[in-house]
């Protein structure tokens, strides 16, 4: 895989990104965009994952206010597999581990469906306006965690568009939501995380 990776390294560059590791980022338009090559855990194949995380949006963890800088790729907000996300019969070709480097040309052809997925989904009023549904399956969370990290997610995306009033709004129904342990059905404690918020809503 190190291989492939460097021969595809100056396709991603032309596009604005850096290698990190076995992965590619850039930040554009008050986005993290990640691609991650993951290798596999049981032979020579590997996976391409895509993930997008807002700078500045904390993590919806409790106990503690974490903002990343470079966020994994398992830790951003919204993340896919590239197979999900490529059109037409390139879907059938990521969908499955790949086992030889010299894919070269697919993961170029892959990269526009790559840019056009940022772009859809790099952008605070188009996640804003999105439904549960619609973005609840790319979270990072447990299914428990999903409407919190729905209403966290808004209620950032609103205030980078200076909709303070809606901020508000959401802020308020993120507020309502509570999340109990799984084994010990404790309340989360997210107050460090409250305390950013309520502080970004006065500013």
């Amino acid at each position: 895989m190190k291989e492939m990776l460097e021969k595809v390294k100056g396709s991603f560059v032309q596009k604005g990104y850096r290698k990190r590791r076995s992965s590619f980022y850039k930040v554009e338009g008050g986005f993290y965009k990640l691609v991650h090559f993951q290798k596999g855990a049981y032979g020579d194949y590997f996976f391409i994952n895509v993930g997008l995380h807002p700078v500045g949006l904390p993590f919806l963890q409790a106990n503690t206010l974490l903002i990343p800088d470079h966020p994994k790729e398992y830790e951003c907000v919204l993340r896919e597999r590239v197979g999900e996300i490529v059109e037409g019969k390139k879907r059938k070709i990521f969908s499955i581990p790949w086992i030889s480097d010299d894919m070269f040309p697919r993961i170029i052809d892959a990269l526009v469906d790559i840019e056009a997925w940022f772009q859809k989904w790099g952008s605070f009023q188009t996640i804003l306006d999105s439904s549960f549904d619609e973005i609840s399956k790319m979270f990072p969370v447990a299914p428990i965690c999903w409407e919190k990290q729905y209403q966290l997610l808004r209620f950032y995306c609103a205030v980078q568009t200076r909709d303070m009033e809606r901020a508000q709004k959401i802020f308020n129904q993120y507020s309502d939501v509570t999340v109990q342990t799984v084994n010990t059905a404790q309340i989360m404690n997210f107050e460090d995380l409250d305390h950013y918020l309520r502080s970004m809503l006065e500013t």
